[in-house]
């Protein structure tokens, strides 16, 4: 009988937070594929074209260039905009960080 509830709970457990994983995307940020040194164009194979690009150049006279995404995140039932930016320095990454989070409104009902 121990045994029979013990296997039930971690099934329980198993199938709760199996459902929630496969359910969550996943924010540039959090891709495992993108990693400090990577040119602009091995990102770009990676997570696709950015919504938004800006550049400058700094005070050492290199080329600054930022690329922006914006991603859809489900966290703990609620979707969420999520802002990337990805900083290039002589076109190579040097940082990533998140410049935005919105929560979205809830979807309007048509009725």
């Amino acid at each position: 009988m121990k045994r029979i509830f013990s296997m039930s709970f971690i099934a329980v457990i198993f199938l709760t937070f199996g459902g929630c994983a496969a359910a969550r995307m996943e924010s540039v940020l959090n891709s495992s594929n993108v990693k400090p040194g990577m040119s602009k164009e091995e990102v770009i194979k990676v997570v696709g074209k950015p919504s938004r690009v800006s550049f400058y150049y700094n005070d050492k006279n290199q080329l600054v260039d930022e690329q922006f995404y914006i991603d859809r995140v489900l966290r703990m039932s609620m979707w969420y905009e999520v802002t990337s930016r990805l900083t290039y320095v002589n076109d190579r990454l040097v940082q990533s960080d998140v410049v935005d989070e919105r929560r979205e409104r809830e979807p309007r009902s048509r009725f």
